[in-house]
């Protein structure tokens, strides 16, 4: 298959790349993609490679990525500690974080980080692990801590997002309270650090 016959097959796609190839980004965003996703990508080098067969590649690669990233992305949004996919899970987390530059988007996203831990540590305590109930107490505390020094990053009316914050705070004091009520007592102390 020569370009030509690709080009006449697969519209589609060369109008997508060439989209692509026209996006325009800030040096802030490649300086942010730099320093948190490509670290955490093993980069294979291709060297010499014919053109068309790179195409190919780069094409695959991308189609399989968004295809088989997507699911695994999904799956691991259900991952708990200890499984297969919670190191995607902490990643993507930590990814979208990191790339969000608006200061209110990212407290949610860090309280809602800490809501997660919160399942977590009900599930760690319905399987008897504890091993891991201390560590995600501790993982809890520290979003809580990231989040609320956040509010300072927040331009303008700050009280708003204040009240937010309080509020899923009070929320999370509230389940981990009624967790603490329900669990045998070695896990109350860790449960009981977490609410302070």
């Amino acid at each position: 298959m020569n370009t030509r016959n690709f080009e006449k097959d697969y519209p589609d796609i060369i109008t997508g790349l060439e989209k692509l190839r026209r996006v325009r980004v800030s040096d802030g965003f490649v300086n942010r993609i730099k320093k948190v996703l490509i670290p955490q990508l093993q980069v294979a080098s291709v060297q010499n490679v014919w053109p068309l067969f790179s195409f190919r590649l780069a094409t695959s690669v991308l189609l399989f990525v968004m295809l088989m990233g997507t699911g695994v992305v999904y799956a691991a949004e259900r991952s708990h500690p200890g499984e297969i996919l919670y190191p995607v899970k902490k990643a993507v987390g930590s990814i979208k974080i990191n790339l969000t530059q608006n200061p209110a988007k990212k407290i949610q996203l860090r309280l809602n980080n800490a809501d997660q831990k919160i399942d977590e540590l009900e599930n760690a305590i319905d399987k008897g692990h504890s091993g891991e109930v201390q560590k995600i107490t501790s993982s809890y505390e520290q979003e809580v801590k990231r989040a609320t020094s956040e509010v300072k990053n927040i331009g303008g009316n700050k009280e708003d997002e204040v009240r937010k914050v309080e509020k899923r705070l009070d929320e999370q004091t509230q389940k981990l309270e009624d967790l603490q009520k329900a669990v045998p007592t070695n896990f109350v102390p860790d449960i009981k650090k977490a609410i302070e």
